[in-house]
């Protein structure tokens, strides 16, 4: 771990930082939609990003989580703290995803003094990007999909959904 400041003067870790960052990882891979909630600052301007866009306040995460199902497995192999101040740090994780490859997580922490939760510590601002899948049905099939179109009934042109076995 590496706590730096942008500057390069090092400065200690905030106390509890390192705590609310493995209780996040934790609620994570166990699918505790609460727990996410709660480590989300509760604000109309809270970010999360990944490859299919941003989601913008706290209501639309939330949304976001509880309809997916859980994130794809990992393990966190690095993490990179820079404190920007006492209440504020970055943390850039390297994570391994069980499915192969590997990414990355940036998180932007506040600490609220009133909040007694997670010892006041929340993501503000979240990034996280995953590997493509080894098995891209965009340009490989699985077999038994249909390699073209095919006609229905009607006679109207459709195409089979891509498959999502392998990814």
């Amino acid at each position: 771990m590496t706590p730096r400041h942008a500057g390069a003067q090092l400065k200690p870790v905030p106390h509890g930082l390192l705590q609310a960052f493995r209780a996040y990882e934790s609620a994570l891979m166990s699918d505790d939609v609460a727990a996410l909630d709660a480590l989300f600052a509760d604000s109309p301007t809270t970010l999360r990003g990944d490859a299919a866009g941003l989601l913008v306040g706290h209501e639309q995460i939330s949304a976001f989580r509880g309809s997916r199902g859980g994130a794809p497995k990992r393990r966190i192999v690095q993490t990179h703290v820079q404190v920007i101040d006492d209440d504020h740090a970055l943390i850039v994780a390297v994570t391994e995803l069980d499915r192969g490859g590997r990414g990355l997580q940036t998180q932007l922490w506040a600490r609220d003094p009133v909040r007694i939760e997670y010892g006041g510590w929340q993501v503000t601002a979240a990034h996280v990007s995953t590997p493509a899948p080894a098995f891209d049905t965009r340009i490989w099939r699985v077999v038994g999909d249909p390699q073209r179109a095919t006609s229905s009934v009607s006679g109207s042109r459709t195409r089979a959904p891509p498959s999502t076995s392998g990814a």
